[in-house]
């Protein structure tokens, strides 16, 4: 005999397989990008790269992991760029160039393998699980 699950069952069951056991919510956050980066802010190699201010602003003052962690431009690419190692103390922030350079070495200087549109576009942090936003 097959048991059926009644509909507020099996709601209730979508809801607890959708919900993440933890939040990117917790609070990392874009705070900051720059598409079109013209000024005297460069990168290692001078040029005036894009881009984005990763920063954490948790209430409870707890240090947060970026580590597997992904950046995108792409709603339908979410794990285009990944955080290496890399950790944020509360009030502390991160900058990682949007340059196209592919650099994802611990310790060192940050850059995507994508650039930012001045026109606009898609920009996220996404959670380790490569899906929510």
């Amino acid at each position: 005999m097959q048991r059926q699950l009644s509909i507020p069952a099996l709601g209730l069951l979508l809801l607890f397989c959708l919900t993440p056991l933890r939040t990117l919510a917790e609070g990392l956050v874009i705070n900051e990008f720059l598409a079109g980066n013209s000024s005297a802010f460069v990168d290692e190699d001078s040029d005036s790269s894009d881009w984005i201010e990763i920063y954490n602003n948790s209430t409870n003052g707890a240090t947060l992991s970026l580590t597997d962690l992904y950046l995108t431009d792409d709603a339908n690419n979410l794990t285009k760029w990944r955080f290496p190692v890399d950790e944020l103390a509360p009030g502390q922030f991160r900058i990682v160039f949007a340059s196209n350079k592919d650099r994802s070495v611990a310790g060192q200087e940050l850059h995507t393998n994508f650039r930012l549109s001045g026109s606009g576009e898609y920009l996220a942090l996404v959670d380790g699980d490569g899906f929510t936003v």
